[in-house]
């Protein structure tokens, strides 16, 4: 999915305050902390990653049968796919792009601009005079919005269309130009959406690349050595002046500090008790801060019928989010896959249904955009994050009457014994894997400065 930059501030380090003190902590022989970290997603296996390199004694519980979280690269079709994250975006600069080296993964460079094909009902193809036309009057709204609207209104970004320019909302090619360029970005629908904040985050530069061989590469170099108990959901953390309990089925561990990498969604659903409970700055943060959702399926037929040349395929439909964008397999690995994603007021709508019914949907989708009969499928794989119980939704998004004070609330220490970590903690990269990866290393740090 595009990012784009230019509308962008590049607040690197934002969210990056952390709540550090001086009092001695328990530390192993070497005189460093003993510490558990709650997860093992791309964060979590961070921020261990670089305190057992620091010579930390950590464990790292992990409700899953796997690694990395929201990162889920599905190998049940003839190439691998992925259900979570998918892109490296912008490699330049960009520690994931240094860990997909690291791992030897080949890299696949996407280019949703000059390499995406536009399609009405009927496999009508959009004219580049009629996109181009859509999306400049989609940029002119932004910079409208962005001059109207002040950093502390509670405004949603469907307000702001609505009081500007409403068409965008009912206009069908206007809409998809909202949803690709702006709801598939945030995973989350115009209404949930901040529309002062949105655009106010950080990028790197460089292309998006995708990683033919699958994502998960990442993960090894990262999760290499480290003592992972997988399947041990916890279920409370406790802390005080003494140290920290953390409880699971799988056994009670204790530390000097913790490091829970829950999800945002998990935090906001409660599945995790947390005793003493959270600071209400802590806690009326995570209730401000959005959760997102995006709808994912790949599929797969014994002979392609579309394109082979483009990425990126769009699909200008009635009905808002409904599958707007497909990722062309072919280019990337040869294979007749498609993966598409729903996203906007739709993605709620998909995650809805059964995998059965939302195959349906898609073969219905993807037959009216290439306007013909489709083939049966020779594989099918979905995934459903809002209805996971360990992830509780895509990842964060800045809803209206949330700002960035709220992630850099959530990267701040607790009492100096319990630090959430994640891409909800930093607002600059939220909902990216190198947020992620960052915020677990930016966490790791501060526990090692009181160690000092």
């Amino acid at each position: 999915m595009r990012r784009d930059p230019s509308r962008r501030n590049l607040l690197i380090g934002a969210g990056a305050t952390l709540g550090l003190g001086l009092a001695p902590m328990p530390a192993t022989a070497a005189g460093k902390p003993k510490v558990i970290v709650i997860g093992a997603g791309v964060s979590g296996l961070a921020a261990a990653r670089h305190l057992v390199d620091a010579g930390c004694e950590v464990v790292v519980l992990e409700a899953r049968d796997r690694l990395g979280g929201r990162l889920h690269t599905d190998r049940s079709l003839s190439t691998p796919v992925e259900m979570g994250a998918s892109w490296i975006h912008g490699t330049e600069k960009n520690p994931v792009t240094v860990l997909a080296q690291s791992a030897g993964a080949r890299t696949f460079v996407t280019d949703s601009d000059d390499k995406m094909e536009v399609f009405r009902p009927g496999g009508k193809s959009v004219p580049d005079r009629e996109l181009d036309a859509a999306e400049a009057r989609y940029q002119r709204l932004l910079d409208r919005v962005d001059g109207d609207i002040a950093e502390t209104a509670d405004v949603s970004l469907q307000a702001a269309i609505e009081a500007r320019d409403p068409a965008i909302l009912r206009d069908p090619l206007l809409s998809w130009v909202l949803t690709e360029e702006t709801e598939g970005d945030q995973g989350a629908a115009a209404d949930a959406i901040s529309a002062f904040w949105f655009d106010e985050d950080g990028a790197f530069d460089g292309p998006e690349v995708v990683l033919p061989g699958g994502y998960d590469a990442i993960l090894a170099p990262l999760a290499k050595g480290l003592d992972i108990r997988l399947k041990a959901p916890v279920t409370r953390v406790a802390h005080s002046a003494e140290g920290v309990t953390v409880y699971s089925p799988a056994g009670t561990f204790e530390a000097a500090h913790v490091v829970c990498s829950l999800p945002l969604g998990v935090l906001k659903a409660g599945r995790v008790a947390f005793d003493p409970p959270l600071p209400v700055a802590h806690a009326e943060a995570i209730r401000r801060i959005g959760v997102g959702t995006v709808s994912k399926a790949s599929i797969e037929f014994a002979e392609g019928f579309w394109p082979r040349e483009p990425h990126f395929f769009g699909y200008v439909g009635a009905t808002r989010g409904r599958w707007p964008l497909v990722l062309n397999h072919k280019p990337i690995s040869g294979r007749n896959i498609l993966t598409a994603i729903a996203t906007g007021p739709y993605a709620d709508v998909a995650d809805a249904m059964t995998p059965e019914a939302l195959k349906a949907d898609l073969l219905a989708a993807l037959g009216d955009m290439f306007g013909r009969k489709l083939p049966e499928a020779t594989g099918f794989v979905a995934a459903n994050w809002s209805r996971d119980a360990f992830a509780g939704g895509a990842y964060s998004v800045i809803a209206p009457g949330s700002t960035p004070a709220d992630f850099a609330t959530l990267a701040k220490g607790i009492d100096n014994r319990l630090f959430l970590t994640g891409e909800h903690t930093d607002f600059s990269y939220h909902a990216t894997v190198h947020g992620a990866y960052l915020s677990g290393l930016r966490t790791a740090k501060a526990i090692l400065a009181l160690a000092r």
